[in-house]
């Protein structure tokens, strides 16, 4: 059983500074599954947004979905080299690795993206594992999933991401969550999924992370 400190990290947009390369994959191939693509003026008021209205508004359908995120997921394993880390982030984590907490990551990106990402930029060894979920709303079972693996236990952990539906997972699960807010999803729709704490800034993440564990 693992009583260690744990950080579980999204990777697209909490890690990687992937989202206008993902939404220009995104407009590549909208077209050939019948969706709207995303015009530049549009992504602000995108980050506004939970995921489902996204999907709502551009006319992806739970249908097309799991092709539309297979196709995505396969033109980005090209670009991957491309797309550079949250500015800050990779020192930070390295000085999280270092401060002795247990390190991994859960995506809705593919495992073979994330540790090209990793590898390029020299922290493949910072994480003790990788998970990847295929259904992009199933984060919850694929958490519950990794803790039974990696025999984590729910009062050691902390989940740490840049959108509604990462909180959203967390609470499902039953453990605390850190929202971001350089990434997807804006500070304020953050705030009303109410997470344990919102960090503006990768360069806090570790001060934050002391706090938080000392108090329980």
């Amino acid at each position: 059983m693992v009583t260690i400190k744990t950080i579980i990290f999204d990777f697209d947009g909490t890690i990687a500074n992937s989202l206008g390369k993902i939404v220009e994959i995104y407009n590549s191939v909208a077209p050939s599954f019948h969706c709207k693509s995303i015009k530049q003026d549009d992504i602000k008021n995108l980050r506004g947004k939970r995921v489902r209205e996204f999907l709502k508004d551009y006319g992806i359908t739970n249908l097309k979905l799991p092709f539309l995120l297979l196709r995505v997921r396969k033109e980005l394993r090209s670009k991957i080299a491309d797309i550079e880390p949250i500015t800050g982030i990779v020192k930070e984590l390295q000085k999280i690795k270092n401060a002795g907490f247990y390190l991994g990551i859960m995506t809705s990106n593919s495992k073979e993206n994330v540790r090209i990402f990793l590898d390029k930029n020299g922290i493949n060894d910072v994480f003790d594992f990788v998970y990847s979920g295929k259904n992009l709303f199933g984060k919850d079972k694929v958490i519950n999933r990794l803790l039974k693996d990696q025999g984590i236990t729910k009062d050691v952990v902390i989940y740490v991401g840049d959108e509604t539906r990462d909180i959203e997972a967390a609470k499902k699960v039953g453990i605390s969550s850190l929202a971001v807010t350089w990434g997807f999803n804006t500070k304020e729709i953050l705030a009303g999924s109410a997470p344990n704490q919102i960090v503006d800034d990768p360069e806090k993440l570790l001060e934050f992370l002391l706090k938080f564990f000392s108090s329980k």
